[in-house]
């Protein structure tokens, strides 16, 4: 992992992804746990680069993710935008091919 402690504000919206990660890693499984790291560096190339920058942050992605686990609405603060159609649609897409998406359905 390379380091003591870290944050990241996508394990609000699918947490069992980083768990699985770390778990792997912590228990010696390296290879495993490299392959499922590279699969969330694939999603995470995958999301629309417009919302980045548009709000610098990607909140707007991550309560969309948290919408489809209906945990929320997918509104932003006036100061961010929500994603648009063509968006969601790369998160969808993103979340299928990550198979991210079988975490959604539980």
């Amino acid at each position: 992992m390379g380091s003591v402690a870290s944050t990241s504000s996508l394990a609000s919206a699918l947490p069992e992804v980083l768990i699985e990660i770390y778990e792997k890693f912590t228990s010696g499984n390296m290879v495993e746990g490299l392959n499922l790291q590279r699969n969330l560096i694939n999603f995470l190339r995958l999301l629309p680069k417009s919302i980045k920058n548009d709000n610098f942050l990607g909140g707007a992605e991550e309560k969309y993710i948290l919408s489809l686990r209906k945990i929320c609405k997918p509104i932003m603060t006036d100061y961010y935008r929500p994603l648009n159609k063509e968006e969601m649609y790369r998160v969808d897409l993103a979340l299928k091919k990550s198979s991210y998406i079988n975490y959604l359905n539980k």
